[in-house]
């Protein structure tokens, strides 16, 4: 009994290994490609939440960049399934269309969108990671853009941004209120209207995205709808809780972990 014990302790402190997938598809002349690598996870007990997980995270990593793609009507066909054939026949058919005007493109047709992650936290039981993904479709300035996954490996419990944090009118106010004053401090009081716009995405739900780390949370948003920019801030554990806004237990205990001093929670 006593080896069993003794082997299940050595399991149960065992960091989960995170390891890359990929989704790679191209349309049949190339002029249309998707490319996201994504993560996947093993060391995780038993087999069956290990598979939810994996699950989650592949389904999490696809279908945000999907669904946010600026130029997603040339990738979403009839039947509303993601279809890289559909996108390069929509590009052939605007050249025929310009052609048939008389007019002779500047460009060659292409799109493409590329993904990948980094891992901000990882514990025995927690992981938070942040895809990065590029976009463009014949423009001069591609859109970058992040998404973040926070996962309670102990429930395979995928956290929502409702989940982390209060939803009453007070508490999201004195959220904004932090993340405004901590996007002034990183960017300078050059950039009051994109501290604004970073802001004001908590209350309407826009994408804003956290990444809980130990110490504090990083937030990741697009801030500009052409040729957008990614911009991030990191808010202090402290700030947090003296203001009340976090809620989820899990998320707490992440947060009163040590910060480490290499830790940069999800930047490149």
């Amino acid at each position: 009994m006593t080896a069993i014990v003794a082997s299940f302790l050595v399991f149960a402190s065992t960091l989960p290994a995170i390891t890359t997938a990929r989704h790679l598809d191209v349309s049949p002349k190339g002029w249309c490609r998707v490319d996201i690598k994504y993560p996947q996870i093993s060391g995780i007990a038993p087999a069956s939440l290990e598979s939810t997980i994996n699950a989650g995270l592949r389904k999490r990593f696809l279908d945000y960049p999907e669904s946010r793609y600026r130029y997603q009507d040339l990738v979403q066909s009839s039947t509303s399934q993601t279809s890289i054939t559909d996108c390069e026949e929509k590009l052939h058919a605007s050249i025929a269309d310009l052609e048939r005007r008389g007019q002779t493109p500047k460009t060659y047709p292409a799109f493409a969108n590329r993904a990948t992650f980094q891992i901000a936290f990882k514990s025995v039981s927690f992981v938070s990671l942040v895809g990065d993904g590029v976009e463009s479709a014949e423009q001069a300035y591609p859109n970058t853009y992040w998404w973040t996954a926070n996962v309670d490996l102990s429930s395979g419990r995928f956290l929502s941004f409702d989940d982390i944090f209060r939803a009453d009118a007070l508490h999201r106010k004195r959220l904004n209120e932090l993340i405004y004053e901590s996007f002034r401090r990183d960017w300078g009081d050059s950039s009051p209207d994109l501290a604004a716009m970073f802001k004001n995405q908590v209350d309407e739900r826009g994408d804003l995205q956290p990444a809980l780390c130990p110490g504090g949370i990083r937030f990741f948003s697009i801030l500009i709808p052409h040729a957008a920019a990614a911009a991030t801030t990191f808010v202090d554990s402290r700030d947090l809780f003296v203001a009340g806004v976090v809620r989820d237990p899990v998320a707490i205990a992440v947060l009163k972990e040590t910060r480490r001093a290499n830790d940069t929670c999800g930047t490149l």
